[in-house]
């Protein structure tokens, strides 16, 4: 009954502060979740409530709010992308729900939090395309996400070194009972020379989700180095990416040698300034590696030959045939949630064993529980949100929102790509983030356009000569800010 309670009492005051602003639950929400994994493997065996503490606390207040704003300002801001956008996923949230009823699948309950995971976060994509009014609010969101990414960062790298100085035992003492799970059984690859490249969870439940926390986060760190006018904050920002990159090449996830470039390298080729960016990404990737190689007392030789080799099986054999795997398993769809990771609590809240298919996959999990419909609506919601963020991109000439469209951009391109490798969407932070991200890409173009309507009508009572972006309470902010 104490989680219960607490759990009721922290939402209760949750949502007094955020029904007066509704962005304070996103705030509330990004700064929880990378310290949320950490508090659940303390806990362990953590009560089934605790699991949901971000939704009572955070994301239904948030969706109450929203609600209640929309409704005041008369419905969400036109575009003429929007329907395009939404039907898709109309669409594919349509099949989820007929496939809820699908005789295959014997527990409620795993259908219960199947139609969680697939849907239960979407609204996000509506609360990202309102989110942001100008570049100033751009400005304060990427710096205080920035900032407190150095927490999970520092977190993690800390966890690094005390592996390899005091052994796992010392790490992991933080997780007790939790840490097999979260470190998946203690495996460590083997780099051919060295030690072998262990699981760093840090501050998360699981491995996975702390590199993909930091592709949520890189973007904002990229954002706040490229585009900040003060050295400081250009500072930060550089100091946040060598972090996040440390962190994400140590945390025994070999993806993330090939996925956290790729994520820069897109981003700088959407910015356009490739020529003047790369040279200095690839010596902050460089200098990442070179420490955590060091650290391992490898080569840089024989850390490249794992990753090529892994990345080739993946790609080409083991997901390949798993996704076969779920094309020659059906053809109309099992049911919702029977290859959804989360539903295996369902034998705790059921109180009886469940049976599910665990497919890797993410692709493969959405053939094996929707069907070839469900695939291919799939496909096209993500197609459609990625094309949708590539136009908006396209209009946008002021350099910060183009930054940051560009790098936004990336993320959901990376992610969509490395779904291929696991259902990264099913779990935190990637099922809020990716579509949060969703919808600010598809309203990035609107954000300059405010900037120069508010600049065209706030004129200081008083002022002579005044110079439009220039005097100090102007909301304008263009180019670095």
């Amino acid at each position: 009954m104490l989680p219960v309670a607490l759990l009721l009492g922290s939402s209760l005051i949750a949502s007094v502060l955020i029904f007066r602003n509704w962005r304070r639950g996103v705030y509330g929400l990004l700064l929880y979740l990378p310290v949320g994994g950490l508090l659940t493997n303390m806990l362990y065996p953590a009560p089934p409530v605790l699991l949901l503490l971000k939704d009572f606390i955070f994301v239904i207040p948030t969706y109450v709010a929203f609600g209640v704003w929309i409704t005041k300002h008369r419905g969400l801001h036109r575009s003429p992308g929007l329907i395009a956008a939404v039907a898709p996923m109309a669409l594919l949230a349509t099949i989820v729900v007929a496939q809820a009823f699908n005789p295959g699948v014997k527990s409620i309950w795993v259908t219960f939090i199947g139609l969680k995971v697939w849907l239960f976060y979407w609204p996000f994509y509506f609360v990202g395309r309102e989110f942001f009014g100008t570049s100033a609010d751009v400005q304060r969101f990427s710096r205080a996400i920035v900032v407190s990414s150095l927490l999970p960062a520092v977190f993690g790298i800390v966890q690094l070194l005390v592996y390899y100085q005091s052994g796992p035992e010392a790490a992991y003492r933080l997780y007790a009972g939790a840490a097999p799970a979260a470190t998946q059984g203690f495996f460590a690859t083997d780099l051919g020379s060295g030690v072998p490249l262990a699981r760093m969870p840090g501050s998360f439940a699981f491995v996975t989700q702390q590199v993909s926390y930091i592709l949520s986060v890189l973007p904002l760190a990229y954002l706040v180095w490229r585009q900040s006018a003060r050295a400081v904050w250009r500072g930060i920002g550089l100091i946040a990416m060598l972090a996040l990159l440390a962190a994400a090449f140590g945390s025994g996830v070999r993806a993330a040698f090939v996925v956290v470039p790729g994520l820069l390298l897109i981003a700088v080729i959407l910015e356009g300034r490739g020529k003047f960016v790369l040279p200095a990404l690839s010596a902050i990737c460089a200098v990442a590696v070179f420490v955590v190689v060091t650290l391992l007392d490898t080569s840089f030789a024989d850390l490249q030959r794992t990753v090529s080799e892994l990345a080739s099986d993946y790609v080409v054999r083991v997901q390949l045939d798993e996704f076969r795997s779920a094309m020659d398993l059906t053809t109309l769809g099992l049911g919702t949630g029977l290859s959804t990771g989360p539903a295996r609590y369902a034998e705790i809240v059921g109180g009886r064993a469940v049976s599910l298919l665990g497919f890797e996959n993410f692709y493969g999990k959405a053939w094996a529980e929707l069907g070839a419909g469900g695939f291919v609506a799939t496909v096209l919601v993500f197609a459609t949100t990625i094309m949708s963020g590539l136009r908006q991109h396209g209009r946008i000439r002021d350099p910060l929102v183009r930054s940051f469209s560009a790098a936004i951009v990336a993320f959901l391109v990376v992610e969509v790509l490395f779904f291929w490798k696991g259902a990264f969407i099913d779990y935190d932070p990637v099922n809020v983030m990716f579509w949060f991200y969703a919808g600010v890409v598809a309203s990035t173009s609107r954000i300059e356009t405010r900037d120069a309507s508010t600049t065209a009508t706030i004129i200081p009572t008083g002022v002579s000569n005044y110079s439009s972006g220039r005097f100090a309470g102007s909301t304008r902010i263009t180019g670095r800010y």
